[in-house]
């Protein structure tokens, strides 16, 4: 039996960890530029805009990060599955 999804789930699975890739690297970027601000630009609205950034907008993209991470490992976890199951339906089973 050929499980049809299987092979889209290996395909989704690798876009999905070069995508997390590049949004990690992006948000290291976003972080480096951001402990710079305050080298060029003073004043309270400077500090607030990296204050915010620091304590939410990171953070937060640091959970998007994580979230796409662990989706990313269940669509490796579930095609594991499914060439389990198409082995096992595959073998001949005297009875």
């Amino acid at each position: 039996m050929k499980v049809g999804a299987k092979s889209s789930l290996a395909s989704k699975a690798n876009q999905l960890k070069t995508f997390n890739e590049n949004i990690l690297r992006d948000i290291k970027e976003l972080s480096s530029i951001n402990d710079s601000i305050l080298s060029f630009w003073n004043g309270e609205d400077a500090k607030s805009l990296t204050t915010k950034l620091n304590n939410e907008v990171i953070p937060s993209l640091n959970k998007y990060y994580d979230c796409l991470e662990d989706y990313a490992e269940y669509l490796r976890k579930v095609y594991s599955v499914y060439s389990a199951l198409e082995d096992a339906y595959n073998k001949n089973i005297s009875v």
